[in-house]
């Protein structure tokens, strides 16, 4: 695998997912951050989005699995993330951080976060 990457940092979406009933009524927010791994020198040598990823895509493609169907967990929210980078053929590999930052749990935290590695087979 090649160490180049593209960073998504704190990409800070509203979704309706948990385990408790109440979560996914009422929604809460969730922070993601992305490590796509991937060749960058032709793009930097050229200067040219079509040798790289359009992470504006990537964005959007978050997004609607942030707003999209609810599921109860973060490890299934970050595979399904994690399966949709990878249809992009230019990615390697993807690190996937999902944070639900006002988790239902007594005590003061920051968040969970669940983080997952996936590389194309």
């Amino acid at each position: 695998m090649k160490k180049d990457k593209i960073v998504l940092k704190n990409m800070s979406f509203y979704g309706y997912h948990g385990f408790l009933e109440e979560e996914r009524k009422l929604g809460q927010e969730f922070k993601v951050n992305l490590e796509l791994y991937l060749p960058l020198g032709k793009a930097g040598k050229s200067d040219d989005l079509s040798k790289t990823i359009d992470y504006a895509k990537i964005y959007q493609d978050t997004n609607k699995i942030i707003k999209g169907n609810p599921v109860l967990l973060l490890e299934a929210l970050a595979e399904k993330i994690a399966n949709t980078v990878l249809l992009y053929q230019q990615v390697e590999a993807v690190r996937v951080s999902v944070i639900k930052t006002k988790p239902p749990l007594p005590g003061l935290m920051e968040g969970i976060e669940v983080c997952i590695f996936r590389e194309r087979k």
